[in-house]
């Protein structure tokens, strides 16, 4: 049950190792220092995990029982469930059968991953300014990768039909300047003269 599950989590032997996960990192004098996260818990990551487990998130469309549907992230059930696994090209695929459970348990394990890269190492959550301006004779990230990069132009990012109640409306006021901590300048995106710096 869930809350065998948080029993175990919470036991002091399995804490410790935990708290490793939410360890941030700073460079200071050609050093790597690390810390707890300021903006990243364990606590918060299971609070909000047993949240889209159990009660899932509203996609505020109905289904045909006029019943809301939800998400339920890294939910599994108690049921087998068969399935293929090929380890390389030159092995043909395995039937396997895997626990309902443990799909949850992979994607929870892939979701902190993906997290620990992209917003507890630098105790961050924002957008990694990334493309080299091809134009630059050093290499140099634009300042209006924070706009949109490769490509993109974040304002006119729309959602497929199917998930319109997601989308947010635009607002042409809106700015952002980023959080970050790895000691460049934050980005920053508003509308043209906004930052005239």
């Amino acid at each position: 049950t869930i809350q065998e599950i948080e029993n175990h989590l919470f036991s002091p032997e399995v804490q410790e190792s935990i708290q490793s996960l939410f360890q941030s990192r700073v460079v200071y004098e050609g050093s790597i220092h690390t810390f707890p996260s300021f903006r990243y818990t364990f606590d918060g990551f299971w609070k909000n995990w047993k949240r889209m487990l159990t009660t899932g998130i509203s996609t505020k469309k109905n289904n045909n029982n006029n019943n809301n549907e939800k998400i339920l992230l890294f939910g599994g059930d108690d049921n087998y469930h068969n399935a293929t696994i090929q380890f390389t090209k030159l092995i043909p695929q395995t039937p396997i059968q895997i626990a309902g459970f443990e799909y949850g348990l992979a994607n929870m394990a892939a979701f902190l991953s993906q997290v620990m890269v992209d917003g507890i190492y630098d105790d961050t959550c924002d957008e990694l300014n990334a493309q080299i301006s091809p134009s630059s004779a050093t290499e140099v990230a634009s300042l209006s990768n924070a706009c949109g990069q490769y490509g993109l132009s974040y304002q006119d990012m729309t959602c497929p039909n199917n998930e319109k109640e997601m989308e947010c409306p635009i607002s042409d006021r809106m700015t952002i300047t980023s959080t970050q901590s790895s000691g460049d300048t934050p980005m920053r995106c508003g509308p043209q003269g906004t930052f005239p710096d």
